[in-house]
């Protein structure tokens, strides 16, 4: 499935990327200013790394990821407040999956996370608002008898 996600190409509603460490060398240097920065920094980058690179071929990039670039933030918002599933690659399931921010994080927290994450190493994505979070929150709750499923690009 990674795979196939990286090998899509951009679509008409997704920002050019060209990689940029200026936001490597500010989270590692202890410059975490920009609104979730710090969020990002003390809940992903163990996993999704300083260098928004991730860890191949199980924790998937961040920087330059066409999901992150994508015109609509949904699957993204959908992805921080529910977590995914554990992956399998190539018939091996790996012990890694995407935890839920869901109770941890409050709309504007996951509108920050989103937004820092989207304009960093040269993501140039538009900023996701917290009104956004809050519109997807309820909707995609899995408690929720009124689920909608969103479609994963």
């Amino acid at each position: 499935m990674a795979a196939y996600l990286k090998s899509l190409p951009a679509t008409a509603q997704q920002a050019s990327f060209n990689y940029d460490d200026a936001t490597t060398k500010a989270l590692l240097g202890g410059k975490r200013e920009q609104p979730g920065a710090t969020l990002f920094f003390g809940n992903c980058v163990s996993c999704h790394g300083a260098d928004g690179k991730g860890r191949a071929p199980y924790i998937p990039p961040l920087a330059g990821n066409p999901v992150a670039l994508d015109g609509d933030p949904s699957s993204l918002i959908n992805l921080v407040l529910n977590g995914a599933e554990p992956l399998v690659v190539k018939g091996t399931p790996d012990a890694y999956r995407m935890p839920q921010y869901r109770v941890q994080f409050t709309d504007d927290e996951i509108a920050q996370v989103l937004t820092f994450m989207r304009s960093a190493w040269g993501n140039g994505a538009a900023s996701v608002t917290a009104e956004q979070v809050k519109a997807l929150r309820p909707v995609t709750d899995p408690s929720s008898d009124r689920v909608i499923i969103l479609k994963m690009r």
